[in-house]
C-alpha cells in the first residue's frame, strides 16, 4: 500500500526471531510487536528496519512480476544501512564477518559461511 519496504538480512543472531515472524499473523497485528523485535529508524522510507539487523535495504516499489503462483516485489534502494562490524577497509563489506542466513525451502536454511574466491579476469 504504501510503496516503500525494507529488506533486512537475516544473520544468526535473529534468524529464531525471522523465523518466528513467518506465522500467519491477521493483516493488523505487527511482526515486530508480536515477536518482539526492536525497530530501528528508516531514514528515507516510513517503514522501520529491524533494529538488530547488521545490514538493511531502504527500498521504494519498482514493480511486481508474477511468477507462478507467487509474485516477485522489485524494489529500489534508496539507503543502505551496514553495521559497522560487517565492514572491512573502511567501506567494504565483509562477508564472511556478516555471515548471512538464507531460506532454502521448507524449513531449510543455509549460512554464507562456507565461501571462496577465484580472482576475476581482468
Amino acid at each position: 500500500r504504501t510503496e516503500e519496504f525494507v529488506v533486512n538480512v537475516v544473520t544468526e543472531d535473529v534468524v529464531e526471531a525471522m523465523n518466528e515472524t513467518s506465522g500467519t499473523f491477521p493483516e493488523d497485528v505487527s511482526e515486530f510487536d508480536a515477536v518482539g523485535i526492536d525497530r530501528g529508524d528508516s531514514v528515507a522510507v516510513a517503514p522501520p528496519r529491524v533494529a538488530d539487523a547488521k545490514v538493511a535495504f531502504e527500498c521504494v516499489l519498482h514493480d511486481f512480476e508474477d511468477i507462478g503462483a507467487s509474485t516477485l516485489v522489485l524494489g529500489r534502494v534508496v539507503h543502505v544501512h551496514l553495521d559497522d562490524g560487517v565492514l572491512r577497509e573502511g567501506d567494504k563489506l565483509d562477508v564472511n564477518e556478516l555471515d548471512a542466513v538464507g531460506r532454502l525451502a521448507g524449513g531449510l536454511y543455509c549460512r554464507t559461511g562456507d565461501c571462496f574466491e577465484i580472482e576475476r579476469p581482468p
